[in-house]
């Protein structure tokens, strides 16, 4: 039995490294490194810092060592071990390792390679970060706002190390005419990390003018000048600056910039000026001090804040108007589509569909319609608001009452003609037509027909738009809704067009028609023949661009 349980085992114990030499275990050399990671902590930046490494044979037979490296952050280094390269079995050796910082949070790894059989190639992870002192001041600018020629004032300003490091500022300093340091802790002291000191600024000017100058602190940090600006404003001046469209690519012509305020000694004031054709304007005689200031162009607007002294002060860059600043709804057509110049201006919208009755729903809700500042009506929307005129158009007449403006095309001309007949005179009886029913004829507007031709420009804004008093302006489609007169309305635009007789066979010329129309009922109403599709040209989308900015 026991010669049986032998000739068992014998299998298992081969399979399991025992020596078949007398039953001895195979030598093998182990390799450690204490400590398994080595971590530098925070280093002054610039100095270096060293650590050793202990490798030793915990193996039963001879470690060779065979070779050393280190990849990842170059500021670490290693200084190989005297003495050979082979350890007996409990024997160890040092490795200096070296870390000289340059950067925040640096990591790298050591790797050993060796005779060991399990671990061929030992890594040992290596960390470090650089610490460093860092100067600021707060505030910057250090601002002492408006005041009169011959005052006096002083702020407060703190130098604080925001860095891991001690710094020592060896000096301090005020540049620029009328400032002046009046107290500041003895030179030179340190400031450790998180620490602050507390400093004080003085100016007075017997002149009316811009000043700017600047707090110094020169240090052994890294950055050895740390800087704050210094402003005061004395007395009045003027501020210059540019206006753009809601996209950022286009001038806001026309747009009205101003500001408003208290004097020192009492008393209101008020500065406003106008963008010219290019979107420059100019505000003069504002006095000195941080203003903010308020830009509006027909429902749309923004405002900005400018620190104004003596003499001209000019805008670092163009304010643009906030495309999000008016609520626009939209009521969509078959032959028009006003949301395209929309969304070109990056303007967002509400949409209607023109040919359901959601756009009934919008129409024949008071509230709903409340909440936009402009509703559009496109060319090609339904006429099924025909069947509830008188409710439409008091809702409509008292939108624009109520400060919404209104703005429709060609077909939609019933959005204008039907709460304000008297404004604007269409061709054509005054009762309101399908064109489905009546296409054409002394009874209906629609006898337009198809031609391009040269424009006069009436209104000067439009003209500084279009840099021009003539736009080219094209209709490819006949039965287009003809304006007979102006009515109350002033005219935009006006042409010499054709029309079509009763039965659409004979054209007649017709001279000086208004082309495009606006006028005000409390808020703004523009009415235009053509509109944005195929035909439009480009002095047309100027125009249209224009006409929403305005509205």
């Amino acid at each position: 039995m026991r010669r049986l349980f032998v000739l068992l085992l014998a299998p298992a114990c081969l399979e399991n490294g025992l020596s078949t030499k007398g039953g001895a275990f195979d030598p093998t050399p182990a390799i450690a490194a204490t400590p398994g990671a080595l971590d530098f902590g925070a280093v002054p930046l610039q100095d270096q810092s060293s650590a050793p490494l202990r490798l030793e044979n915990v193996g039963s037979a001879d470690l060779r060592l065979e070779d050393f490296s280190i990849s990842g952050a170059a500021s670490f280094a290693f200084t190989r071990p005297d003495g050979a390269p082979v350890l007996a079995p409990g024997q160890a050796t040092e490795l200096i390792l070296t870390y000289q910082p340059a950067a925040l949070d640096e990591a790298a790894t050591l790797w050993v390679s060796s005779n060991d059989p399990a671990t061929p190639l030992l890594p040992v992870p290596l960390t470090g970060t650089a610490a460093y002192g860092l100067l600021v001041f707060d505030p910057d600018p250090v601002d002492f706002g408006g005041m009169d020629a011959g005052d006096v004032a002083e702020e407060a300003a703190t130098l604080s190390n925001t860095g891991t490091a001690t710094v020592t500022v060896g000096s301090l300093a005020v540049l620029g005419e009328s400032f002046s340091l009046l107290s500041a802790p003895a030179l030179p002291f340190e400031l450790a990390p998180g620490a602050s000191a507390e400093l004080r600024v003085g100016f007075s000017s017997p002149i009316e003018a811009a000043f700017r100058g600047s707090l110094v602190a020169l240090s052994d940090a890294p950055a050895r000048q740390t800087d704050a600006e210094l402003v005061a404003l004395v007395g009045v001046g003027d501020l210059t600056g540019r206006i753009c469209g809601p996209d950022g690519s286009s001038w806001a012509v026309d747009a009205r910039v101003w500001a408003s305020g208290s004097y020192s000694g009492g008393g209101a004031w008020l500065v406003e000026a106008r963008s010219d054709a290019d979107g420059w304007f100019t505000l003069e005689n504002i006095p000195s001090g941080t203003h903010l200031f308020t830009v509006e162009k027909g429902s749309w607007s923004t405002t900005f804040e400018a620190r104004v002294g003596g003499g001209t002060n000019e805008l670092a860059e163009p304010q643009c108007l906030d495309p999000a600043s008016a609520r626009v709804g939209v009521v969509t057509g078959e032959y028009d589509s006003i949301e395209s110049i929309l969304a070109r201006l990056d303007i967002d919208f509400d949409a209607y569909d023109g040919q359901s009755d959601e756009y009934l729903d919008l129409l024949r809700d008071p509230d709903l319609m409340a909440e936009y500042d402009i509703l559009f009506f496109n060319c090609g929307m339904a006429f099924s608001w025909l069947d509830y005129q008188d409710e439409i158009g008091d809702n409509l007449r008292s939108y624009v009452a109520g400060g919404g403006s209104v703005y429709a095309s060609d077909w939609a001309y019933g959005m204008v003609e039907l709460p304000w007949p008297d404004a604007i005179d269409f061709f054509g009886t005054d009762r309101l037509w399908d064109p489905e029913s009546y296409a054409s004829g002394s009874i209906a507007p629609f006898n337009g027909a198809a031609a391009s031709f040269s424009a006069d420009v009436l209104d000067p804004t439009m003209a500084a738009v279009l840099g021009s008093s003539t736009a080219d302006i094209s209709y490819d489609w006949d039965a287009w809704a003809v304006v007979q007169g102006p009515g109350s309305a002033q005219v935009l635009f006006q042409g010499d067009v054709l029309l079509w007789d009763d039965d659409f066979i004979r054209l007649t010329p017709w001279d000086g028609l208004p082309l495009a129309l606006r006028f005000e009922a409390g808020g703004s109403v523009v009415y235009t023949t053509f509109h944005n599709e195929s035909q439009a040209t480009t002095d047309m989308l100027v125009a249209l661009e224009e006409i929403i900015l305005s509205l």
